[in-house]
Parts: structure tokens; C-alpha cells; sequence
């Protein structure tokens, strides 16, 4: 049988790679569109159903046990994975592919700070409806 440490890697990098699509998406789409609540339901559900199919993978893939602590790591390690990734496209995109001058002064650690805020929220939440301590 698998450590968790192995089942746990492969996870945060699929899923925390899937998180920051659905940020970076959030990111081109939202101009486009303005302030839209549908864009911002659309994107929150996308979210919320990447940190639940990531646990769900999680759990299916360690004998189907989880615990709240496991559900809070895959959780804070997609967040991670996805903040990195998000963090890096919208230096690139405000930097380089926007011809806005007065948002280069953009607040990058507020984008980590709300994405692994989120990724815990959901995780707890998460780990409170699937845990299975035995």
C-alpha cells in the first residue's frame, strides 16, 4: 500500500494545477464580461468542485479512508499548487499582456492569502462531511 505522502503528491499537482485554470479563466473572462455574479457563482463552483473531487481522490485512493487532518492537506496543498500557478500568470498577464499602467502595483499575496483561505474553508468543510476516523 501507498504512503500517504505518495497518494498526496500526485493529487495536489493534478488538482492544484486544475485550480489554477479555473482562476486563470476567472482571470481572462472576468474583463470581458464585467461583474457578472453568474461568472463569479460559475468560478466558485468550479472551485468548490475541484478541492471536493481532489479529497474524493484522495479518499478513493488510500482505501477509502480519510481523516480531517488528511482533508485539510490535500486541501491546503491544491490551494498552494493553484495560488502558485495563479500568482505567476497574473504577474505575466498584468506585466506583459495588459496595457493597464495603473494595476502593476496589483496585491499578489492577497491572491495567495484568499486562495489557501478559500482552499481551507472548503477543505474543512469538506473533511467535516467525508471523514471516516476509525
Amino acid at each position: 500500500m501507498e504512503s500517504k505522502q505518495q497518494i498526496l503528491k500526485p493529487i495536489a499537482y493534478k488538482y492544484g494545477l486544475l485550480l489554477g485554470l479555473v482562476i486563470i479563466a476567472s482571470i481572462v473572462i472576468a474583463p470581458m464580461v464585467g461583474q457578472n455574479i453568474i461568472l463569479t457563482v460559475l468560478s466558485f463552483l468550479a472551485t468548490l468542485l475541484v478541492f471536493v473531487f481532489g479529497i474524493k481522490k484522495f479518499k478513493t485512493n488510500n482505501a477509502n479512508k480519510i481523516s480531517l487532518v488528511d482533508t485539510i492537506k490535500i486541501g491546503l496543498a491544491i490551494a498552494v499548487i493553484g495560488a502558485l500557478i495563479a500568482t505567476i500568470y497574473t504577474y505575466i498577464h498584468l506585466n506583459y499582456l495588459t496595457e493597464q499602467t495603473s494595476v502593476i502595483n496589483y496585491n499578489y499575496p492577497m491572491l495567495i492569502i484568499r486562495t489557501l483561505s478559500v482552499g481551507l474553508i472548503i477543505s474543512l468543510i469538506t473533511g467535516l462531511i467525508v471523514k471516516n476516523d476509525h
